[in-house]
């Protein structure tokens, strides 16, 4: 009789990854672990490129753009009707234009616009507003002359000098825009060099103003976005990354942004730890109402009589003054009562 043995290998089972090489990735993705990638798609410009790619994350290309003008750095964005929003830099110097781009899904123009060089350059990142406005960055040269008459140090000078411009383009047409709005830099300087200028004043007096002698001659911002309550996020020029639209949105970026104070507080007798709970911190004074006083944030008190006392709280910040009291009872506690009660028998025994 002939037996017929059936052996099983119970091997263990490991997880793979998709590891996708240069001969099967279609475009841009060369590893992937699904597990770990979230849903949605990519969207990219290779450097130097003029074609804009969305890929799934197997690397498989869901739909192109081709634009006009080469990239070199800017920025891209897919926008809610399908269309995609580009702008272009053809180089980094002021002999080059900047254009922005809005083609439909299939790859038709929707509008452009170009900025010619002696005019500036928009450059880095743009944002769409609801209104269909676009916001955009634009680097402005200022000649060295009037460098100087804006309190520049010559000597921080090397024949240039550039300050940064927000501007808010409302298209026309499909080959222009009127400037409807914009914020600039160069309204906001203020210097110690010079006290002969207008923008003289000490800089640490005016939080909410620029350093005209910070850099040497260059100052660039990388990124723009909108935030419809609190304002629009540029490149911190005040502790915050915030510039208001003077026209629409002062009263909300200030509120948004301004020093909100308030604290709690743990007691043990005489000892109370103080525990900072505000919102946009600025500069703190404690104020304890014994005549002591502290600047840290979590402070700890300890008070030399039992009593109450109003202990407040002050701040600010570019945006404006705060404050914050409350009433603290300092009484013994049951130990603190024992541990008095033997302290004055103890003094009293004979």
């Amino acid at each position: 009789m002939k037996y017929i043995v059936l052996i099983i290998l119970l091997l263990p089972i490991k997880e793979m990854n998709c590891q996708i090489t240069n001969t099967t990735n279609t475009m841009g993705i060369l590893y992937s672990e699904p597990k770990k990638v979230g849903e949605g798609y990519l969207l990219f410009v290779p450097l130097e490129s003029q074609i804009a790619y969305l890929n799934d994350n197997c690397g498989i290309v869901i739909n192109t753009w081709t634009f006009e003008h080469t990239l070199i750095h800017s920025g891209c964005y897919l926008l809610e009707d399908g269309s995609i929003l580009k702008l272009s830099v053809s180089g980094f110097t002021y002999e080059f234009e900047s254009y922005i781009e809005r083609r439909s899904w299939d790859n038709e123009l929707v509008w452009q616009y170009s900025l010619k060089s002696e005019k500036g350059k928009l450059h880095s990142d743009l944002h769409i507003l609801p209104n269909g406005n676009i916001l955009v960055l634009k680097e402005e040269k200022i000649e060295v002359k009037k460098a100087i008459s804006l309190g520049v140090n010559p000597n921080l000078l090397d024949n240039k000098y550039n300050l940064e411009t927000l501007i808010e383009l409302k298209p026309i047409g499909v080959d222009s825009a009127t400037i409807v709005w914009q914020w600039r830099l160069e309204d906001r300087l203020v210097q110690e060099y010079d006290d002969l200028k207008d923008n003289y004043g000490i800089v640490a007096d005016f939080p909410r103003k620029y350093n005209a002698n910070l850099y040497n001659g260059f100052t660039h911002f990388n990124s723009i976005d909108y935030n419809k309550d609190a304002g629009l996020a540029g490149k911190n020029l005040c502790g915050k990354d915030v510039i208001e639209n003077e026209n629409t949105l002062s009263e909300q970026c200030i509120e948004f942004w301004r020093t909100k104070l308030s604290f709690s507080y743990t007691m043990e007798g005489k000892k109370v730890a103080f525990t900072l709970t505000s919102t946009n911190i600025g500069n703190l004074v404690w104020n304890f109402g014994d005549g002591n006083t502290a600047m840290e944030e979590n402070p700890v008190h300890i008070f030399e009589m039992l009593g109450t006392y109003e202990v407040c709280l002050s701040g600010s910040n570019c945006y404006g003054n705060d404050s914050y009291c409350d009433n603290i009872e300092v009484s013994l506690t049951n130990t603190d009562q024992i541990q008095t009660s033997i302290s004055f028998l103890k003094s009293n025994i004979i």
